[in-house]
């Protein structure tokens, strides 16, 4: 069983918080997915007859000719299915492809986007957790020094050391909360998302539940950037924050702490918790934009009344056809191609889409440059060569 770090260790607030986070948060994902994939789950029957369900529809369709689904189109169906079932019942393959992949990747990330601050001769910033648990625990002492300093019954109104040391305690909870805070609220939410992933990538089967898997892994994404830009601004804030640190454990060990400094060193404080908040934010706007481009045009193109983008019809009428019906077209074409001239009123609505490309050559075939589609659904469409007055003459005659 995994031993996690326990009050017993004294690592301090931050390592201790962090240390104990991870440790718990990875035992329990691990333990969820393997409860949820095994045989005492109903995920498992439930899986199962999806992919029965699957395999029909899709084989319906392709005997039936129905929707887009192609019979060149099993090796990549037959290679989906085996993704989501390994990555559904393989805890070593799910742990390397998406555990390790959110949980371990942003900080090598931000790793190496840190090197030049770690090498840049910062004491703090070369091992930042080191440092960070640091500044927080000298923040402590120099409130605490203060707080002695100010008496038994100090008063915030009047300032010096009892607004300086209540200062500095706003600071340290301030630095917890956006650091250490956020990088545990990350590893928590990491835990839970892939404790559930089974979930939601066996849901990527289908068309119609393909949007609770992108929804998953949009989630996904945004909290495992988290790390990466909050860790990142940590070290530029230990950086920045180490003179006034040092200046302060200078001042309390000769027993005079400029409160100039102490005012400095918790706007500093603040200010990068702001950009932590704004990069937070940033880091889900970013996540939210992940997402395959959908077929037949973009989601910012307008749309008819069938639903139906003229833009994407206009420019490839194929893509929103279904093959009967395009066969139906190039039928039709070849049919009507020996005959000029008529109206659109000759067309043949076939459905919603394919109604928006008759429409849209109408012009075309009505000055006389293009065929008419709908002429071929006309049974009797070879007696219609003649001129229009022979037309009339055989329907007067009785």
């Amino acid at each position: 069983m995994m031993t996690c770090p326990g009050p017993a260790d004294s690592l301090g607030a931050v390592r201790g918080v962090l240390g104990s986070v991870d440790c718990q948060v990875e035992g329990y994902a691990k333990a969820a997915y393997l409860a949820l994939s095994g045989p005492q789950s109903f995920f498992p029957a439930a899986l199962t007859s999806l992919l029965v369900i699957y395999v029909a529809l899709i084989g319906f369709r392709m005997m039936f000719g129905i929707g887009q689904t192609r019979v060149i189109d099993a090796p990549m169906l037959a290679l989906k299915i085996g993704l989501v079932l390994s990555l559904v019942f393989n805890w070593s393959v799910f742990e390397t492809l998406v555990f390790d992949l959110a949980a371990d990747a942003p900080y090598e990330v931000a790793k190496v986007v840190s090197e030049p601050l770690r090498k840049g001769g910062s004491t703090l910033a070369a091992d930042p957790l080191v440092g960070l648990q640091a500044l927080y625990d000298e923040i402590g002492s120099d409130a605490e020094d203060l707080g002695h300093k100010a008496g038994p019954n100090p008063v915030l109104l009047q300032g010096g050391e009892a607004l300086a040391s209540q200062k500095l305690w706003t600071a340290q909870s301030t630095l917890f909360i956006s650091t250490a805070g956020i990088l545990a609220m990350a590893m928590v939410a990491v835990g839970i998302l892939t404790a559930i992933g089974p979930l939601f990538i066996a849901s990527a089967l289908l068309a119609e539940t393909a949007g609770l898997f992108w929804g998953w892994l949009r989630a996904l994404v945004g909290v495992a950037l988290l790390p990466l830009l909050c860790w990142t601004t940590t070290l530029i804030l230990l950086v920045t924050a180490e003179p006034w640190a040092q200046d302060l454990a200078a001042g309390r060990a000769s027993g005079h702490i400029r409160l100039a400094t102490v005012d400095t060193l918790s706007l500093i404080i603040f200010v990068f918790a702001a950009a932590q908040a704004a990069l937070t934010a940033a880091g889900l706007a970013i996540a939210g934009g992940l997402g395959l481009p959908r077929r037949g045009g973009d989601r910012g193109r307008a749309k008819g009344s069938d639903g139906v983008s003229s833009e994407s019809i206009g420019a490839h009428p194929s893509e929103v056809l279904s093959r009967a019906d395009r066969l139906a077209l190039t039928l039709g074409g070849a049919g009507a191609s020996r005959r000029r001239g008529g109206s659109s009123a000759s067309f043949v609505r076939l459905d919603a889409a394919s109604g928006a490309v008759l429409a849209n050559q109408a012009p075309t075939i009505a000055n006389g440059s293009g065929s008419r589609a709908g002429d071929a659904y006309w049974r009797n469409a070879h007696l219609r060569t003649g001129s229009t007055a022979s037309a009339g003459r055989t329907r007067k005659r009785p």
